[in-house]
């Protein structure tokens, strides 16, 4: 957050601002939900939890539905409106997750139940300014 000030990736209006807040604090929660599989150290346990977060009424399944309905609502384009933000970098975390299979037991093929995170997911991926920064 304190970064996307310095930058055009946090709205300037309060209310903008307060989506972007919203979104971020969506994805904090999603992060938690794979938190105890993380530490895990049984891969059939971890493989367990897994498989049990992105049944239908797992958490991580609700995550991502929820998140889904947080971006229509704002219009689809980008997470929180027309206009790429922090909320959508926090969000790329939790997709790249996904279809990079870093969380074991999740195929990457889950994230197409969300087209429109999917969607996000490779805009963000495709923008080379993103990732070719010099730091």
């Amino acid at each position: 957050r304190y970064g996307g000030k310095f930058s055009s990736l946090s709205p300037a209006s309060p209310y903008e601002a307060l989506k972007v807040d919203e979104a971020l604090d969506g994805v904090s929660d999603g992060m938690l939900c794979v938190v105890d599989s993380l530490r895990e150290k049984d891969m059939a346990k971890k493989l367990q939890m897994r498989k049990e977060l992105i049944a239908p009424e797992g958490n991580l399944r609700k995550f991502f539905a929820s998140m889904q309905r947080l971006m229509a609502s704002n219009g689809g384009a980008y997470l929180c409106g027309a206009d790429l933000t922090i909320a959508d970098l926090a969000m790329y975390t939790m997709t790249a997750a996904v279809r990079d299979k870093f969380l074991d037991g999740v195929p990457p093929e889950f994230l197409d139940d969300f087209p429109l995170l999917a969607n996000l997911h490779m805009k963000l991926a495709s923008m080379k300014e993103l990732w070719e920064m010099d730091y």
